[in-house]
């Protein structure tokens, strides 16, 4: 799997951050700009994959308001080895 990296913010919702009550797992929702259109893309190509998310803090410059790029990397099924990578439900 190759690199996806973009610039996206949490989502202006209240329920940008969901957490189960039950299992404890997360969702998390981003707005990504339409000019990144090309790692959307790569992004919906990996439904029902376990990948890592690291999220880096980022300034646009002259602009005090933080952005988020997230980075998208390797598959961890493999080096896990535990099938989903991390041990995560369904997210259907």
């Amino acid at each position: 799997m190759e690199r996806i990296e973009c610039i996206a913010s949490l989502a202006p919702v209240l329920a940008a951050i969901k957490i189960d009550g039950t299992d404890g797992n997360a969702r998390v929702q981003f707005e990504i700009p339409a000019s990144e259109r090309e790692a959307i893309l790569k992004i919906a190509t990996l439904q029902a994959q376990c990948f890592k998310l690291i999220i880096e803090p980022e300034r646009k410059a002259g602009d005090e308001k933080h952005i988020q790029t997230i980075v998208l990397i390797e598959d961890q099924e493999a080096e896990s080895g535990n099938g989903d990578g991390f041990g995560l439900s369904d997210p259907g």
